[in-house]
């Protein structure tokens, strides 16, 4: 594996890094690489995620936090992370993350050990993260919200443009203007916790970081609700209208009526949430290269040189930027679970 496929993968240039640095890193992710049932831990002078590190392992040295990993019904695991001090839980919520690489960032830095300073790091980082609630009633339980819907239950997002409408600078404006909107309510903490593109499209919209800290402001309803441990726990979370309204997303009509209106088509001026997750460009975090990305298409936007895109679109676009770093990502995250605590059955609210 070359020095330049290294940088690609992590989303940054081959400059950033020192030149001590840049053949350690190429010799890493080339064990990185090998896919499964090939795979081999590479050796500890490459990574603190393996025993003998000289940095030492596992990494979670910190004592004053406690790490409990709880299985879904999935087969998802989701790491609690709590401070020993009581002191130190000075959130209304439970800090939940789902990724074991972005536990092992936070065990190693040197964040304050409180769970407020822990949520505005997360938060910079632009990853994914829960801020769990302990619902203790359930019969309180609501039926989820309604979106606005039209052509046989297909989400409303931005409305609906005619066959080869032409957008213009104005269209965008007006759809900042309907974000600004959305992301000022509460609905702008959901997509805070969210992270990548979501996250970086709220920042944009001064999305208010307070309301992270405050905790869900949402009811218990069956969208929101996640049962983790035997546990019920509610947290913020965005409908597809939502999404759809945060990342621009419009419906096309199609050329003739005998197409039938299940044909029509999205447009967007910027990638759907699932095409963007399934992308090259998510490394589960915000990277220098999402940043390069975004401003210069939104530069490209407001020139008006630039149309919303098509879902094939976006993935073609998209994939000219991809590089094979899935088992990478995959390998890196199964090193990174064995240095935390595996699934058990403790209740979770003690």
């Amino acid at each position: 594996m070359t020095e330049t496929k290294v940088y690609n993968m992590m989303g940054s240039r081959q400059d950033d890094a020192p030149p001590e640095y840049r053949i350690p890193m190429r010799d890493l992710f080339t064990y990185l690489s090998v896919p499964p049932p090939n795979f081999v831990a590479p050796p500890p002078t490459l990574t603190d995620l393996v025993p003998g590190s000289a940095r030492g392992y596992p990494l979670h040295q910190r004592k004053e936090f406690v790490v409990q990993t709880v299985c879904d019904n999935g087969g998802s695991w989701w790491y609690f992370l709590f401070l020993r001090q009581q002191e130190g839980n000075d959130v209304p919520f439970c800090i939940c993350i789902r990724d074991p690489v972005t536990v092992n960032h936070v065990l190693r830095s040197d964040v304050k050990a409180s769970a407020f300073a822990v949520t505005r790091l997360l938060l910079s980082w632009g990853v994914r993260f829960n801020t769990l609630h302990l619902v203790t009633n359930a019969v309180d339980l609501l039926p989820t919200p309604s979106m606005p819907m039209f052509f046989n239950h297909i989400p409303l997002g931005m409305g609906c443009k005619p066959h080869g409408y032409v957008f213009t600078p104005e269209d965008y404006r007006l759809y900042v203007a309907k974000r600004d909107e959305l992301i000022r309510s509460f609905q702008g903490r959901a997509a805070l916790l969210r992270g990548g593109l979501l996250w970086r499209l709220a920042r944009d919209s001064f999305a208010d970081w307070g309301q992270v800290y405050a905790g869900p402001s949402a009811y218990p309803t069956q969208g929101n609700l996640r049962i983790l441990g035997g546990w019920e726990f509610v947290d913020d979370d965005l409908s597809q209208h939502q999404e759809d309204v945060i990342c621009g997303v419009y419906r096309v009509q199609p050329a003739t009526a005998k197409e039938g209106p299940l044909r029509s088509a999205s447009r967007s001026w910027w990638p759907s949430v699932a095409t963007w997750e399934n992308s090259g460009m998510t490394l589960d975090y915000w990277s220098t290269a999402n940043e390069r990305f975004y401003i210069r298409h939104r530069a490209l936007i407001l020139a008006g040189q630039v149309q919303p895109r098509s879902v094939a679109e976006w993935k073609k676009s998209l994939a000219s930027r991809k590089v094979p770093k899935t088992t990478v990502l995959q390998n890196t995250r199964h090193l990174a679970s064995l240095t935390l605590p595996a699934p058990r059955g403790e209740d979770v609210t003690k």
